[in-house]
């Protein structure tokens, strides 16, 4: 039983580190990018503005 739930909390403990890991690569690859390019894409792409007058273009 105990042997069980060490091997559990290694396996949580490892998935948290890998998100964290991720996140934090994805993040810098927003921000650090040439001008923080792809960050600006996601942030175009994820406005409002865009989301609407797509919207508004695929309803015609």
């Amino acid at each position: 039983m105990r042997a069980y739930l060490k091997n559990k909390l290694k396996q949580k403990i490892k998935k948290q580190a890998v998100n964290k890991g991720l996140n934090i690569i994805v993040t810098l690859i927003m921000t650090l990018a040439p001008g923080g390019m792809v960050g600006k894409m996601v942030k175009l792409i994820g406005s409002r503005w865009v989301l609407q007058y797509m919207s508004k273009k695929m309803a015609k």
